[in-house]
């Protein structure tokens, strides 16, 4: 485990440092809806029609990604797979047993304009933490890991933060709900990773360095 830390600190130290900072952030004083609109304060038809596509990286495209996996590398598909079903497992219970509200209600309820994107599906409730996130997160972490150089795996990062922003663009999440989602996601694949040896995964890794 310790190795895989180390050969992904590309991938792990910027998405640390990038978490604390949000976190610093929403203890600022600022309320949720106030820091929602700060980070919708650009937008564009063209990002409105991209981000719209590009959330999907956390829908269900991580699922598709992991049968292709299955199929081609057993052991990648199974880590990859086994990460995203953690993942769910995890979500899944707490977004009901919280059961908070989403921009869509709280806007609402405060009688304040929220920025949405025609043509998304807006939801109401269960909105901590972001499923979309935490999906998009174990999915590029899980590759971050499977691919050899450093930029390969901050590219991921960059993917996974996008995938992330997406939910809050689409004003399908707050803030807090994508910082908790992707704490989930990496934890998802550090535990799935328990599951595979060091031995293996040295080992698929030195063949496809030969």
């Amino acid at each position: 485990m310790k190795q895989i830390l180390k050969e992904n600190r590309s991938f792990l130290i910027p998405w640390s440092v990038i978490v604390i900072f949000m976190i610093f952030f929403m203890g600022m004083g600022y309320s949720r809806t106030e820091i929602h609109l700060m980070l919708n304060e650009y937008r564009t038809p063209y990002l409105d029609s991209f981000f719209r596509l590009f959330t999907n990286i956390g829908g269900n495209l991580p699922w598709v990604v992991c049968a292709i996996m299955l199929i081609a590398k057993m052991w990648k598909g199974a880590m990859l797979t086994l990460a995203q079903i953690i993942a769910t497992i995890i979500v899944q219970p707490i977004k009901h047993i919280m059961h908070h509200p989403r921009p869509l209600t709280v806007f609402k309820d405060a009688n304040i304009d929220l920025p949405i994107v025609d043509g998304v599906h807006m939801h109401a409730w269960n909105s901590f933490p972001s499923g979309h996130t935490a999906a998009a997160f174990a999915l590029m972490f899980g590759i971050a890991i499977l691919l050899p150089k450093w930029w390969q795996k901050t590219l991921c990062l960059v993917i996974a933060i996008m995938a992330g922003y997406s939910r809050i663009y689409l004003s399908q999440h707050f803030i807090d709900d994508v910082v908790a989602g992707s704490i989930i996601g990496v934890v998802s694949v550090l535990i799935a990773m328990i599951f595979f040896s060091k031995k293996t995964y040295n080992g698929n890794k030195t063949q496809e360095t030969k």
